[in-house]
């Protein structure tokens, strides 16, 4: 069984070898284990001979693979040649499938339409969002990055909102990168269009742009530019996504499925986070601790399932019962916002970890920094459930106003049993995410995670997982991730396993009545 252990790697074969060690006492298991290697192998499987683990390669059409110019993911170095944190995790893939296929870079718009037309061609580093779900077939994750509004230093330009954004100038952004789609789904309209980061580092310099939509990594487009980074500063920080490896829907999925077996053997020996390792620029969102008391770490899955749901139902409910005190004063009641805008503004101001709001039944609304906004709530699916007299708590959006991924807590503001307008406050996911993790101090093998009805990932203890999806584009196959999310939606509480990232997740999920997320905590072993 050794053996077989070791010529057979992919997640399939290992499923079959866990299998056969159950059954190990059984007089003709040999026989059987051989027979299921043999059908679990017919996809193609090769010997790894090396410590490294080497999964099923793949031959076929030459893959064009396709990047851009976005430091530190991918760059020219001294040689001309594609470089960078994400080129050498697809070289590295590449070289253990034993692929010869060379790397372009490209400006992002036309490596971003040949990846859509063209058949084999792959395009990274890609963020991988729901509009784009179905328009690739996908391999990773390969890291991730954020969404930073900049500004010139000395420009006196400060922003604490997207909708103040809207209001301070033109944003340059990269042309049909996902942060210049995310600005145009938010109704950004002026707008500066960059072949890359460097372009826009360098406009913004020059005055040419009021703020740029750029990440974490704008000081290595600022050098690129010939810039001094301190000449641009961080004015605002909005979300964190994932990025892939995004392929043509014309690449033959047993060439897809090569590439994400390999990455997921690279994460398994340790190659990946070795390579990240190497450019990691420490980047995060830093939130306020809202009270909770830090804990020893735990890891036993039960015991934080218990806890848990009540700690974040507990954040939830601070946030709505000052909503429903607030709701019954004259002041409120008033609908005069010169009024209210001083309730709410104390409030958050003990709270910085939410942005409260107050709306009229027509869905115009006022959050506490921006006055009247420019934007509409009728069409949130939480309104017409407050329109109704009800409390909406749970609903996850992509704010309006902020720009960031916010869960709805919101009361109907009654008069004489009519409903005249609605306080609500938008609560950061990544800042709720922070304070759970920090009050238990899970380890690194222990994960929690809560999506909604619809399978969206409210919370993660990996924030850039916030607001992904693991069913939307309906490929579930057993043992991932979507499969144990729709498993989940089926049951108010349960166990769950699945595979993910070289590691075997296994764990327990409850349903919080407040919000109706499933809730679950998963540990880790190696598969």
């Amino acid at each position: 069984m050794d053996f077989f252990k070791k010529l057979f790697l992919t997640s399939s074969v290992t499923i079959w070898i866990r299998e056969c060690q159950i059954m190990k006492t059984k007089a003709t298991s040999g026989l059987v284990c051989l027979l299921l290697l043999v059908v679990a192998c017919t996809g193609g499987c090769v010997g790894a001979p090396k410590e490294e683990q080497t999964p099923a390669s793949w031959t076929g059409p030459e893959i064009r693979i396709i990047t851009e110019n976005f430091p530190p993911y991918s760059t020219l170095d001294s040689n001309g040649m594609a470089a960078g944190q994400s080129t050498e995790i697809v070289k590295e893939i590449l070289r253990r499938q034993n692929q010869n296929a060379s790397i372009e870079v490209l400006p992002w718009a036309d490596g971003y339409r040949l990846a859509q037309t063209e058949p084999n061609v792959a395009l990274y580093s890609t963020g991988r969002t729901s509009e784009r779900e179905n328009l690739f077939l996908w391999v990773g994750p390969i890291g991730l990055f954020d969404y930073m509004l900049y500004a010139k230093n000395g420009s006196g330009t400060h922003v604490q909102s997207l909708e103040a954004a809207k209001k301070a100038g033109t944003i340059g952004v990269v042309r049909d990168d996902v942060r210049h789609q995310f600005l145009m789904s938010e109704n950004v309209t002026d707008l500066y269009l960059c072949s890359d980061d460097a372009e826009c580092a360098r406009k913004l310099a020059e005055g040419t742009i009021s703020l740029w939509l750029g990440s974490s990594s704008a000081a290595d487009a600022a050098r690129q530019a010939g810039i001094d980074p301190a000449a641009i500063s961080p004015a605002y920080l909005m979300k964190k996504t994932e990025l892939y490896i995004a392929f043509n829907k014309g690449t033959p999925a047993s060439a897809v499925t090569a590439w994400q077996a390999t990455l997921d053997a690279m994460k398994k020996d340790g190659t990946y986070d070795q390579i990240l390792t190497r450019y990691r620029t420490g980047t995060g969102i830093s939130s306020s601790s809202w009270g909770l008391q830090q804990t020893a770490p735990v890891s036993d899955t039960g015991f934080v399932i218990s806890a848990i749901v009540p700690l974040i139902e507990g954040r939830l409910n601070a946030v709505l019962r000052p909503l429903e005190a607030l709701a019954l004063t004259e002041d409120v009641r008033s609908g005069d916002w010169n009024r209210i805008q001083p309730l709410l503004t104390g409030v958050e101001a003990k709270d910085p970890s939410a942005r409260l709001w107050f709306a009229r039944t027509n869905g115009s609304y006022y959050t506490t920094v921006d006055g009247l906004t420019s934007v509409n709530l009728m069409s949130r699916s939480y309104f017409p459930t407050l329109l109704a007299g009800n409390e909406s708590v749970g609903t996850i959006v992509s704010s309006h106003t902020t720009g960031r991924n916010v869960v709805v807590v919101a009361v109907p503001v009654l008069d004489k049993g009519i409903v005249t307008g609605i306080l609500g406050a938008s609560v950061y996911l990544d800042s709720l995410t922070t304070a759970v993790q920090d009050s238990l101090a899970l380890p690194d093998t222990l994960q929690f995670f809560a999506i909604d009805s619809d399978g969206n990932v409210a919370l993660h203890s990996k924030d850039e997982r916030i607001f992904q999806n693991d069913i939307s584009a309906g490929i579930t196959p057993p043992g991932s991730v979507g499969a144990a999310v729709k498993g989940m939606l089926l049951e108010k509480a349960g166990t769950i396993s699945y595979d993910s990232g070289g590691k075997h997740w296994q764990g327990q999920f409850r349903t919080s009545p407040l919000t109706g997320w499933h809730v679950a905590v998963v540990s880790a072993d190696t598969v």
